[in-house]
């Protein structure tokens, strides 16, 4: 409370006063306490944690920024304060390039076991401050128990669930307006493709586990998919579970009347209402003003609208269906007030990925986008072709999936005193298998009759469905997985591009918490630290690119297609390593459709007759 009084925390600090004033009061009220389970899908804990963002966000210099983070950390909920900080490093000009440790080190309980967090636990019991020689490694393991357990290695995967953390950390769904610059970025039509591609992604690792298609969530019947985390918070309590089978709750509250669904019943009505829209072919606003969505701008107004983020032109009448999602079967025993919760896996981005229901969601929220997309025409061969460009070949290396080896550092789990932080004697490590692949190049040969600006993008998809018969393009279309995208210039005549996979946007391991501290103790002592925009950005893990094969060979097909580069058009550094924030509405090579050619439906004659795209079937074996 001293930090408040002093002359180092007061009203002129702050560019937005306001800001200052709504978290004096949030503060003086009372805030959540530490110790206690924080998630954004609790509205009181929602409201306090924009309140600390904007007092963060607007700190008006760097150094009262992080005097006041520093008073946060020391007094506030852990939870509260690292969401918030997390999201104000994002988006202020000041600090969006700062390198946070990953969070599966900064908060392990949401990724590791519970049997793993006892070992630490327990290690740490037995140890009494004696130098080690190595650091202390616990073998991790993923849960066995769920239904989809052959699958557990994807859906528990510590990357996989830390990029859709860190997406959700840049694209907050309470953030938006004219200020934060969001819808440069297409935001609508980003939380579109950011869930297309995880389903196709999750398809294509489920194909190669003879699992078969994604099932869709159906309201009215019970759900078949039963989880047991076996993740357990700082305090001992287990995330709950849920049994098989289970009903969608018939009633459930937010603490907010203004973002509650009492029963499923309202969420149907919700999705009514939009599909109501789509056919009408224009949404409503707050003001009751008619906006067509049959434009270039209306894929993205119906976005936001879907997810229901603050820049949806109506959220009061068309919903939070997201919300939804996240509260899905979650209140199986009766919680207090929003001070005494116990959240599921559900109710945290960093572990939502985990529980296979909640992709049954994801991909009913994709459907209802597509039946806005099956209003359009098919792209015809006008569309897709482009002229006097022909991709002659297609050459990819052997492709080889394995599991290997990750370490990374889970002393979060355990409290450590000053003393024992800075002698630094106190490492350990989990470590655990992930899939990753061997790597490879692919080769593309293309001819043009002049020189021009191109992109290139290339894609994984199915050769054949889960029976072992051909696909049909169009019923599969939205399960080819993009890998690549590049700007190019195309020479008159022949034109050779390599590319290997470390080139293509997806984002390698991040470095652990010791990596990044010793490079910080390196360049203290006049040695430069060298940073990569992947350390301090989000993205796919890189090491995903493929899907596992067998070891007798799983086949799938490549596909690339060539396109004029035209619409607004993005600075080339950003493709070579540059770096992005959230707003600047630069990370898009052009301006066609995300996920193009795939999005919408095509003629299947002229896909095959068009010249600038090219089909490749490779076969992919698992070590």
């Amino acid at each position: 409370m001293l930090f408040l009084l002093s002359n180092d925390w007061k009203e002129s600090k702050f560019s937005n006063e306001q800001a200052f004033k709504q978290f004096l009061q949030h503060y003086q009220t009372g805030l959540l306490p530490r110790g206690t389970q924080f998630s954004v899908f609790y509205y009181e804990h929602l409201k306090q944690a924009i309140a600390l963002f904007k007092l963060l966000y607007y700190a008006k210099d760097y150094d009262t920024f992080f005097k006041t983070a520093v008073w946060a950390r020391q007094n506030l909920n852990e939870g509260l304060f690292l969401y918030s900080f997390s999201v104000a490093l994002k988006h202020r000009n000041d600090t969006y390039k700062v390198i946070l440790p990953p969070i599966y080190e900064l908060n392990p309980y949401y990724f590791v076991t519970g049997d793993s967090i006892y070992q630490v636990q327990k290690f740490k019991q037995l140890y009494h401050g004696q130098q080690l020689n190595e650091p202390y490694i616990i073998p991790t393991n993923y849960t066995s128990q769920n239904v989809q357990h052959s699958l557990a290695y994807f859906l528990e995967d510590i990357g996989l669930n830390a990029y859709y953390y860190y997406f959700n950390l840049y694209y907050p769904f309470w953030l938006g307006g004219e200020e934060f610059k969001m819808k440069n970025d297409r935001r609508g039509e980003l939380y579109y493709f950011v869930h297309q591609q995880l389903l196709a992604r999750y398809y294509l690792e489920r194909l190669s586990n003879h699992a078969g298609d994604i099932p869709i969530l159906e309201y009215d019947i019970p759900a078949k998919t039963g989880y047991r985390p076996h993740l357990v918070y700082s305090s001992g309590t287990p995330f709950p579970s849920r049994e098989n089978p289970t009903y969608l709750p018939r009633k459930f509250d937010y603490y907010e009347s203004k973002m509650t669904f009492n029963n499923y019943y309202s969420v149907q009505d919700l999705e009514r209402r939009i599909v109501d829209a789509i056919d009408a072919g224009f949404v409503y606003t707050e003001k009751g003003e008619k906006v067509d969505i049959y434009t270039p701008e209306g894929f993205n107004i119906l976005g936001n609208i879907i997810e229901g983020n603050a820049d949806s032109l109506n959220s009061r009448f068309y919903g939070h269906l997201q919300i939804f999602a996240h509260q899905l079967v979650v209140d199986n025993h009766i919680q207090p007030d929003e001070y005494h919760v116990v959240p599921s896996v559900l109710q945290h981005f960093e572990t939502s990925l985990r529980d296979p229901i909640y992709w049954e969601f994801m991909k009913r929220i994709v459907v209802l986008f597509q039946s806005y997309k099956l209003h359009l025409p098919k792209y015809s061969y006008h569309e897709l072709n482009f002229s006097g460009v022909k991709v002659e070949n297609l050459d990819v290396d052997p492709l080889v999936t394995l599991f290997d080896y990750t370490d990374y550092d889970i002393a979060g789990s355990v409290i450590l005193n000053p003393h024992e932080f800075e002698r630094d004697p106190f490492v350990i490590l989990a470590r655990q298998t992930r899939l990753n692949h061997k790597p490879f190049s692919y080769t593309v040969n293309v001819t043009s009759d002049k020189e021009q600006q191109a992109v290139i993008r290339t894609f994984i998809g199915p050769k054949c469905d889960q029976y072992g018969q051909p696909i049909d393009i169009n019923e599969h279309r939205l399960n080819f997985f993009q890998l690549d995208t590049f700007v190019t210039k195309l020479n008159a005549g022949v034109n050779v591009f390599k590319r290997d996979h470390s080139q293509f946007h997806f984002a390698p391991d991040k470095p652990t918490y010791r990596t990044l501290y010793n490079k910080i103790n390196n360049a203290t002592n006049e040695e430069q630290l060298k940073t990569s925009h992947t350390e301090f950005s989000y993205g796919f893990p890189q090491r995903f690119i493929l899907p596992k094969g067998q070891r007798a060979g799983q086949m799938f097909q490549f596909f690339v297609i060539v396109t004029p580069r035209k619409g607004n058009l993005a600075p080339d550094n950003i493709y070579m390593g540059g770096i992005l924030k959230v707003g600047s509405g630069n990370q898009y090579v052009d301006s066609l459709p995300l996920g193009y050619p795939f999005d919408r439906v095509v003629d299947k004659d002229a896909f095959v007759s068009v010249q600038n795209s090219y089909f490749k079937d490779v076969i992919i074996y698992h070590k």
